[in-house]
């Protein structure tokens, strides 16, 4: 049986840039930690894409934790929205994404929030603004 995973974003103010907050909780709490996407400076606000996997009690206090510490966790999912009014279902958005979050059946487009890894090519990619950051 697979350990439970969970995928969060962190968003981090730029004091927490330089910190090595992945080693700690691996060795805090034990955890595997996969960082899927980010976006980090030294000069302004950050944000981490992470999975954490291993034991369901320790992913829970390794958020808890993470939360302790002043960074902001947020689901995945909240990361990437889509405007269904603006949205045309042109499909540009479906070639773009490098893990098939973006689908298109019956003519119509969808979003699995559980497959996207925030990586925000979908942004760029929209001829019609229709998907932008949720952040």
């Amino acid at each position: 049986m697979p350990n439970p995973s969970k995928k969060i974003i962190l968003y981090f103010p730029s004091e927490f840039v330089e910190r090595p907050l992945t080693n700690e909780i691996i060795q805090k709490f034990g955890l595997i930690v996969n960082i899927f996407s980010a976006s980090i400076s030294s000069d302004e606000r950050g944000f981490l894409g992470i999975e954490l996997s291993g034991n369901a009690d320790k992913i829970s206090e390794a958020v808890d934790f993470i939360k302790s510490q002043g960074i902001e966790v947020k689901p995945l999912g909240s990361r990437i929205s889509r405007d269904e009014k603006k949205c045309v279902n042109c499909g540009v958005c479906i070639s773009i994404c490098p893990v098939n979050a973006i689908y298109q059946k019956d003519f119509e487009i969808f979003f699995d929030s559980e497959k996207c890894i925030a990586c925000g090519s979908c942004i760029e990619s929209c001829p019609f603004k229709a998907i932008f950051s949720g952040e």
